[in-house]
């Protein structure tokens, strides 16, 4: 009997044990889902918060870069002897509520003025810049505002105006085949060199196209012209690698040549 006994309770106790095994798994397996759907929903809020931040840093980057990519100087010309213009574009611009552009630039001469904040909803596509002074160099620094993001300077470049033309332009005629143009340089603005092109107008010359690079001087001879042709000077200013759109021009014919053994007008020959 107490084999028996025993294996029986031995038996028991073996299915004690693997009755509270088994509790125990179940209350484990029932607890581990529960965990893990913690862990879960912790992670997704994390994850969450993190896709949130990472989105707020994305399209902040990508404003940047749009703003980097899209201001561009559209237009940058010298409309007159007194000042240049240029349009700054800012493409994605909605024009919405508390959103703020702030332009500087020196040197500071231009409109509008040096450090001037401009709503989003008033630029549109671009900001108008005029009155910049010719043949300068500019620096520009673009500043971005909006509800998370202060201040923060989005676009930074220096731009070089056109020269004014150069004036003064003038042309003596030496001889036939000779001539030798003048000009003084522009009244505002800095320049470095000058472009001269001459063209032919009438009869022999007009296959005449010649252009010359003139430094640190404001005359320049030219030869190898055609006596009794007539020409045209055409005087640009370069700074910096710009050149004026505009230039100064001047018609000029030179002298006819004499055939040999012919005599001088208002001289008395004996």
């Amino acid at each position: 009997m107490l084999p028996t006994t025993l294996s029986c309770g031995v038996g028991a106790y073996k299915a004690s044990n693997e009755t509270t095994f088994r509790i125990q798994k179940q209350n484990q397996q029932q607890q581990q889902p529960q965990q893990e759907q913690e862990q879960q929903q912790q992670t997704m809020q994390t994850t969450s918060c993190s896709k949130q931040q990472q989105q707020q840093q994305s399209k902040h980057a990508q404003l940047q870069r749009n703003l980097l990519i899209g201001l561009i100087l559209t237009a940058f010309c010298a409309q007159s002897v007194l000042c240049a213009d240029l349009a700054i574009s800012i493409p994605n611009n909605q024009g919405l509520d508390n959103v703020y552009y702030r332009i500087d630039y020196s040197p500071p001469y231009g409109d509008p003025a040096p450090n001037t904040t401009i709503p989003s909803r008033e630029i549109g596509e671009e900001i108008q810049f005029s009155h910049a002074l010719p043949g300068t160099k500019y620096n520009f620094w673009l500043y971005y505002t909006n509800y998370t993001h202060p201040d923060v300077l989005s676009w930074t470049v220096t731009i070089t105006t056109a020269p004014d033309p150069p004036s003064n332009l003038s042309v003596q005629v030496r001889s036939g085949k000779n001539a030798i143009i003048s000009w003084s340089p522009p009244t505002q603005g800095n320049y470095t060199s000058f472009r001269i092109k001459v063209l032919g107008l009438s009869g022999a010359s007009n296959s005449y196209n010649r252009t010359f690079v003139v430094n640190n001087t404001f005359q320049h001879s030219v030869k190898e012209l055609t006596p009794g042709a007539t020409y045209q000077v055409q005087a640009f200013t370069v700074y910096d690698n710009k050149e004026s759109v505009a230039y100064t021009s001047r018609n000029f014919t030179t002298s006819k040549s004499r055939s040999k053994g012919e005599l001088r007008p208002n001289k008395c020959y004996y």
